[in-house]
């Protein structure tokens, strides 16, 4: 047991200090935008995701004037292997006619500016490359837990949501309800009264863990999006009021407490079920039917969720990708 109490230690510090470090490299990140914004702006369409791109482009050709005057052999090599052979004359091209109608006129960056770029490149680099190590940490501690397992099964959790819920609540056994996760995690409302009066919008309360509260509404805002089964009680609590959206989604969130003190406490894997789809309206079972995917690589790197149907038969699916919705 001391064992496992350590292992909670470990994994909550590991993953605090991953957080941290992702919040510096938004910040860095955020800097080094702004200087790309300020010399060379015609990048970010040229590369709107491939960032390890833009950065090496950047730091060697800071102006669309360095691009014209670049030797075109070098800078499809800077590009092929920035971006690992992904990219190479066609997109060098894109980039000399972007150079060529920005209307950025700089033809150099000062010399302290320079080393700011190349400081907030290397200090990225840096960052992204010890956030990576601590992610494998995460998960390699993670794995010890069946608990990890279970969270995965979840709609909407991603392995570093998944640990985090696991290094906040730690043994569950310790909760006697999940009325006790809820308290835990800070998810209940905390509106104003004056009177007969309530304020329709209401506030989060801000006691309990953060770290908790913020994985689990990370779950609640994939699953009222994909998962019926909350995508409806979602709706219901907001009721067409732009002004309880918030509160909608803390009910969601609330609502996601009792189900993972649940599969914790017992160990079991989520799973869809037809008789809870059977209480929706027949629009909402034929808009989820109609986004999943039956037939997919066993290999496939996408998240994949079990339904049982009228049966008793359990079937494996994946959510069609019609919306980019991040799950860590």
């Amino acid at each position: 047991m001391i064992y496992k109490k350590n292992g909670y230690t470990d994994l909550k510090a590991y993953i605090r200090r991953r957080n941290a470090l992702k919040a510096t490299c938004t910040q860095e990140t955020n800097r080094f935008l702004a200087k790309v914004c300020l010399y060379f702006p015609d990048l970010l369409k040229v590369f709107p995701g491939g960032r390890a791109t833009l950065k090496a482009v950047f730091s060697i050709y800071p102006t669309p004037y360095s691009i014209i005057e670049a030797n075109f052999d070098e800078l499809v090599s800077v590009l092929q292997e920035a971006s690992k052979n992904k990219f190479g004359q066609d997109k060098a091209k894109e980039l000399v006619r972007a150079a060529r109608n920005s209307i950025v006129v700089r033809k150099s960056v000062p010399d302290g500016e320079l080393y700011n770029i190349h400081s907030l490149i290397d200090s990225i680099n840096s960052l992204e490359t010890e956030i990576r190590v601590l992610e494998n940490l995460i998960q390699s501690k993670a794995e010890e837990y069946p608990a990890y397992q279970v969270l995965l099964t979840l709609t909407g959790c991603g392995k570093i949501t998944a640990a985090t819920i696991i290094a906040e609540i730690g043994d569950i056994s310790r909760f006697h309800k999940a009325s006790q996760i809820v308290s835990l995690a800070g998810l209940y409302g905390n509106n104003s009264k004056s009177g007969s009066s309530v304020n329709k919008r209401g506030k989060i309360s801000k006691k309990g863990s953060r770290y908790l509260r913020h994985a689990i509404y990370m779950v609640a805002e994939f699953a009222r999006r994909n998962n019926p089964i909350f995508k409806a009680y979602f709706t219901k609590k907001k009721n067409g009021d732009r002004t309880k959206h918030i509160l909608a989604v803390n009910a969601v969130a609330n609502k996601l407490c009792k189900v993972i003190y649940s599969l914790l406490k017992n160990q079991s894997t989520y799973i869809i079920q037809c008789r809870d789809l059977a209480k929706l309206s027949e629009s909402t079972q034929n808009e989820f039917f109609q986004n999943v995917e039956t037939d997919f690589s066993a290999n496939t790197r996408r998240k994949k969720y079990l339904y049982e149907d009228k049966h008793g038969e359990l079937h494996e699916f994946v959510f069609k990708s019609t919306r980019k919705v991040r799950v860590e």
